[in-house]
């Protein structure tokens, strides 16, 4: 369990949002889409859209870990 603590830890010992904010937003993304594959049975295509926001979240994260040095 400490290693999942420390996973949403930065270097400072400080917790992260934004990495929680991606981690929360990438596994309901994953989860959504293979409900959805399991209940029609196909591997749906994901939205671009969804794909553009995903990098949005993750290009943020990288953003602001710059951003605090």
């Amino acid at each position: 369990m400490e290693k999942l603590k420390e996973f949403f830890q930065e270097t400072s010992g400080c917790f992260s949002s934004a990495r929680l904010i991606y981690i929360v937003w990438a596994l309901g993304l994953f989860v959504t889409w293979a409900l959805v594959s399991v209940k029609t049975g196909t591997m749906p295509e994901l939205p671009e859209s969804t794909i553009v926001i995903l990098g949005l979240v993750a290009g943020g994260k990288v953003v602001q870990r710059f951003g605090e040095k």
